[in-house]
């Protein structure tokens, strides 16, 4: 590590692998195969139905039917990206020796993708569908689910309690009162997290920024975490578009929106995250 006399920081899946890892190819090999419950595997509903009607983050079922075993496995992102078993003790410990198995050899630093989704409703019943949709949103039912902090204290117990390092969760749904808990300096588990809260308002706008609301949620997060905490500052990333395009102007006023953008986020509390091409203010195609 450190050949050039960097710091290097990870990207680590502990929320789900491609459905070519082996592990899943043992695990879909037999019901009887001792890694089956590395991931979540149930049965279908009587009359042919899925085992609930939750919906995938990436639209369509969050479950997908193997003709091999005849059960269906979930993947709360895409079909081939099988969601891991947080609730298997033997699948957490092995993912806790690779985490170690890093850190032994100098690593700087991770961050943890989509870590606020490892836990789900104790049953995985289906959600309440007045609209009768064929699937429907799934968030409240696996994202931020009460009981993911006897999860997040074992991992930091079993991995990097004793390191110097710098860690980062990708933290979706978590509120700026809850990410006290999440990154107090300590009784936390993360240095930082990723939260979505203000890139989600362009969702909501069209691409139109309401300046106020922005102000409003910078402020709360800065308010929370600046007697504790410490913010992940990012306005795009491989997940949103770029920021000069969809918030700004990135034909006449493409130089001032990028500058004006850059100079917000610089000079607030926390650490800045930027996206390959955000430095030079690039665009969407």
């Amino acid at each position: 590590m450190h050949l050039l006399s960097g710091h290097d920081f990870w990207d680590m899946l502990h929320y789900n692998f491609y459905y070519e890892h082996p592990w899943f190819i043992e695990s879909r090999s037999s019901r009887i195969n001792p890694k089956r419950d590395w991931y979540v595997w149930r049965d279908g509903q009587p009359g042919g139905l899925r085992p609930n009607n939750w919906e995938s983050i990436f639209n369509g079922s969050a479950w997908e039917y193997d003709k091999e075993t005849d059960q269906y496995y979930l993947h709360l992102f895409s079909r081939k990206m099988p969601d891991v078993n947080w609730e298997c003790p033997e699948l957490r410990q092995e993912l806790y020796k690779v985490t170690r198995w890093w850190l032994d050899r100098g690593i700087d630093g991770f961050r943890i993708d989509a870590i606020s989704h490892i836990k789900k409703k104790p049953g995985l019943p289906d959600l309440p569908n007045p609209k009768q949709l064929e699937f429907v949103s799934s968030f409240d039912y696996h994202m931020n689910v009460e009981g993911i902090e006897e999860f997040l204290t074992e991992f930091k117990r079993e991995t990097f309690s004793d390191h110097d390092i710098v860690t980062i969760g990708e933290a979706n749904g978590v509120s700026a009162d809850q990410a006290v808990d999440w990154v107090d300096e300590k009784t936390g588990t993360f240095n930082m997290i990723f939260q979505f809260e203000a890139t989600n308002l362009w969702d909501k706008t069209l691409g139109a920024l309401d300046v106020l609301a922005l102000k409003r949620i910078i402020t709360r997060w800065e308010k929370s975490l600046e007697k504790t905490g410490w913010n992940a500052l990012f306005l795009e990333n491989h997940d949103k578009p770029r920021i000069v395009s969809t918030w700004g102007d990135d034909k006449e006023y493409w130089r001032d929106s990028a500058t004006s953008f850059a100079t917000v986020y610089m000079l607030m509390m926390g650490t800045p995250f930027v996206y390959q091409g955000q430095e030079i203010g690039m665009t969407n195609v």
